[in-house]
This record gives structure tokens, C-alpha cells and sequence, in this order.
């Protein structure tokens, strides 16, 4: 049986002029419906009959206007993009914003688009933030691991990403650490130690997530000091640089 070609949608393709163009001020990017329409500062950047691609600037407070973007109910994605971002980077953000949509099983407010960035964004208007754990295979081969993080009002946070203040501080600290232990359990190179051993029965072959990093800091926290080693001699990427040209694909692989 031959597996279904997979097709990106049209706003994501590869060769778009938008991946080539500067990012010299704040603005969004939101996959919207395409019957949607424009305000003054927003633009149509690609895309086709079933969705379109909307950058939208926003002024000297991007969080705020990315809350309120995935609030419009034609908006089905969203991602910052602060001035001077590379917004080839920004591509996989948006991509993962749109694959978050639907996919949830928890509390989190299904009716709003997702929000995404490949920065730390402010949590402002009582929003918090997730860094999710992506890999991103590339077509030409490779994967780079990095974190894309979610803005997300608080009283519409999944219930496992409620977790004290404390808590969220060390994860964010280390998201060094975590990402190399995500590389290190894809690869089945985790520590021979009871530590490694422990979170490798835990995880049984799944990729190293945000959600299992928040439920089992307890399993994590040993390993840390390990990862920080491993992440000062190979990069964290199988490929030598986890900016993707313009051309080439690239696939988010998120929470699993």
C-alpha cells in the first residue's frame, strides 16, 4: 500500500516571498478563513481558496494583539513576529499553531485559534506561556529540536500546564537541558543511569513533551544536571543549522 502524499497548505509553502522578506517591524501572522477580511496594517501574504495567510501589524505590544487576534472567530492560527525575527522560524511557529487547533483532549477553550512564538513572549493580560518541545524534520534530511512557545489566556490553560510558579520557573530555565534530552530519547542515547533507565520505561517510545516534562519533573530533574554536559559538546540539531533556507520543508512534530 502506498502511503498519502501529504500537500502543505498554500500559505505554507516553502518558496513564499514572505520567508525572504525582513521582519522590520512588530507584526502577526495569522491563518485566517478566506472570506475574511482586512483592517488598516493588515495584509494578505499567501495562501488560496481554503485558507489565507495574514500578517498584521501590531505596534510596541505583539502579546496583546496576538491575544486578541485569536479571539476573531475567522482567525484559525496565530503567531508573533517581533521586528528583526527570522521569519523563516516564525514559518514552523505558525505551522504549530495550526496543528495545535482541534488536536487538544483537555480543558483548553477550543474555539480560539493558538497562539505561538519562537521567543519567550510577555505574559501580559493574565496569559501564561508553554514552551512546547518540537522536533523539525527538514525534507532534505535531519531534525533540529527547539522550542516553540504558546501564549495562552490562563483561564483557558490545558489543566496539566497549571503548575506553580516554582515549577514553571525550572522548566524554563532549562529549556537547554530539555530539548537535549528529548534528542537523547528519540536516539535512544538517554544516560545508562537508574535515572535514564526510569525515564525511558516512563516515556515507552513516546517523543519527550511539555505535558510529560510538567506531570513528571520529578523523573526529569535528575537528569538535568547530565543534559547540561551533553548539550556543550554536539549541537542540538542533526543538521548544521536549525534555520531552515527558504526552500527547503520543514514538519513540526509537537506534543505526542
Amino acid at each position: 500500500m502506498t502511503a498519502p502524499v501529504h500537500t502543505p497548505p498554500a500559505w505554507l509553502e516553502p518558496a513564499l516571498p514572505l520567508w525572504r522578506r525582513p521582519c522590520t517591524a512588530n507584526g502577526l501572522l495569522a491563518v485566517v478563513d478566506p472570506t475574511a477580511d482586512t483592517s488598516p496594517g493588515e495584509e494578505f501574504v499567501g495562501g488560496d481558496d481554503t485558507e489565507r495567510l495574514l500578517w498584521i501589524a501590531t505596534g510596541v505590544q505583539p502579546e496583546r494583539a496576538g491575544l486578541l487576534a485569536a479571539q476573531r472567530p475567522s482567525v484559525r492560527a496565530v503567531s508573533l513576529a517581533p521586528a528583526a525575527t527570522d521569519l523563516r522560524r516564525v514559518r514552523g511557529a505558525i505551522q504549530f499553531a495550526h496543528r495545535l487547533g482541534g488536536t487538544r483532549s483537555d480543558n483548553a477553550v477550543s474555539a480560539r485559534a493558538h497562539l505561538t512564538s519562537v521567543a519567550a513572549p510577555a505574559t501580559v493580560d493574565l496569559s501564561v506561556r508553554i514552551p512546547h518541545l518540537v522536533s523539525v524534520r527538514y525534507a532534505a534530511g535531519g531534525v533540529a529540536d527547539m522550542a516553540v512557545w504558546e501564549l495562552i489566556p490562563r483561564v483557558a490553560a490545558p489543566d496539566w500546564s497549571r503548575v506553580p510558579p516554582a515549577s514553571r520557573a525550572f522548566v524554563e530555565a532549562n529549556l537547554r537541558g530539555l530539548l537535549a534530552l528529548r534528542r537523547a530519547a528519540r536516539n535512544g542515547d538517554l544516560p545508562p543511569t537508574e535515572a535514564g533507565s526510569r525515564l525511558a520505561m516512563a516515556l515507552r517510545g513516546r517523543h519527550l513533551s511539555i505535558q510529560f516534562v510538567y506531570r513528571h519533573l520529578d523523573l526529569i530533574r535528575p537528569l538535568l544536571t547530565v543534559a547540561a554536559r551533553v548539550r556543550r559538546r554536539p549541537p542540538l540539531t542533526d543538521t548544521p543549522a536549525p534555520v531552515p533556507s527558504a526552500d527547503s520543508a520543514q514538519t513540526p512534530e509537537g506534543e505526542r
